[in-house]
């Protein structure tokens, strides 16, 4: 499976300092795995508003762990969700999100 996670962007950003590579890895260790949960719960109550501004709050660790992906898919999810399109189709783009969660969290905790 191709690794959809890149340090490189956050190396660049920390000029190479591991200690703020790992702190930053860190926060979004900490962070992804409950908004992953919170994500699935948020769609299956319908309460859109609420994951649009987690998936919102999300786009800037996928942009420093290199999830262009993510990024993009967090990107459609909130634009349907404000725009009111594609809501049919929510259910299925959020679960490849949090897939992409879960694999970022396995390639960053190795």
């Amino acid at each position: 499976m191709e690794s959809i996670t890149s340090l490189e962007f956050l190396k660049d950003f920390t000029e190479g300092d591991e200690e703020r590579i790992n702190k930053y890895v860190g926060m979004y260790l900490s962070s992804a795995e409950e908004n992953a949960k919170e994500f699935k719960k948020l769609m299956d109550e319908q309460r859109l508003d609420e994951l649009r501004s987690i998936v919102h709050s999300m786009k800037p660790h996928f942009d420093f762990m290199g999830m262009k992906t993510a990024r993009a898919l967090a990107e459609t999810i909130e634009a349907s969700i404000i725009e009111n399109t594609s809501i049919e189709s929510l259910p299925e783009k959020v679960s490849e999100l949090i897939a992409m969660i879960e694999q970022s969290l396995v390639e960053l905790r190795h």
